[in-house]
């Protein structure tokens, strides 16, 4: 980020183990994710482990959005689909 310019979201990494990332950053859980809405009300961006099966708790947590890789790799159009009817 450039110098002296506003961060506009926050990224947490979560509890649930990286497959995209050798050195990923720490592992906070949902306590984390918990934590940072705590301390902003800007954007909260969710990544690391994300799966359809945990998306929902990510949510609930409080974060706004979440990133996912690893979850789309198989069955890309699957997951997708299946993250837009879970999330709505």
């Amino acid at each position: 980020m450039p110098r002296g310019r506003a961060q506009d979201h926050w990224t947490r990494t979560l509890a649930w183990r990286l497959v995209s990332k050798a050195n990923p950053d720490p592992i906070v859980g949902l306590p984390g994710v918990r934590r940072a809405r705590d301390l902003t009300r800007k954007p909260l961006v969710a990544i690391g482990g994300i799966t359809r099966q945990n998306c929902t708790s990510i949510i609930e947590a409080g974060a706004d959005s979440i990133a996912v890789i690893s979850d789309l790799v198989r069955d890309p159009r699957k997951s997708a689909g299946d993250f837009l009817r879970i999330l709505g």
